[in-house]
């Protein structure tokens, strides 16, 4: 099986305390087949599936260029959502709030990274958190979106991570980015 990477924000273990809240309130162990483990928590900024050897420097230096552009900020974690119907959705997540800040960062890796590796512009981006996924059976189940009071978080960097499909974590960060104040 070919190497598949993402570039993603990894958000700090504190906020697995929320996430375990939801995951025990709608016993989502017992319809989901992957409930990540607190230390794959990340907000995905771009899938890119394979990257060929002879790209993947370009990559990593296009990412720390990108990185010594933006300044580092805070982001908001503030609701339980889920993508697909509501009795039976296919991720489950914790929303992250929409800050102009994190879509600049989000657009400009997704434009310049397409280009080098020459796929497609993805501009179908919701920032989250996922808390389960893949699931195990058909039951209808009574998710409700919920907010909550914000939990905010510093965003200081952001990875280039390996996915690593048998392991545990399933995410390794292969280069780490830091933004303008972090360098």
């Amino acid at each position: 099986m070919k190497q598949h990477y993402f570039i993603g924000i990894k958000v700090p273990d504190s906020l697995a305390e929320q996430a375990v809240i939801f995951q025990e309130k709608y016993a989502l162990n017992e319809n989901y087949k992957v409930l990540p483990e607190p230390a794959d928590y990340h907000i995905t900024l771009r899938y890119l599936g394979e990257i060929a050897e002879e790209h993947y420097e370009n990559v990593v230096q296009t990412l720390k260029h990108i990185g010594e552009q933006h300044a580092d900020f805070t982001l908001s974690m503030n609701g339980l959502n889920y993508f697909g119907s509501e009795s039976g959705p296919r991720v489950v997540y914790l929303q992250v709030a929409e800050e102009k800040i994190l879509l600049d960062l989000q657009q400009e890796i997704n434009q310049r990274i397409s280009s080098i590796l020459k796929i497609p512009i993805d501009d179908r981006f919701v920032p989250h958190i996922t808390i389960a996924k893949k699931r195990k059976n058909q039951e209808p189940l009574q998710i409700k979106k919920e907010a909550f009071e914000s939990i905010v978080f510093p965003v200081a960097a952001f990875s280039l991570f390996k996915i690593n499909p048998k392991q545990m974590p399933k995410y390794e960060e292969t280069a780490r980015f830091p933004l303008a104040n972090n360098i």
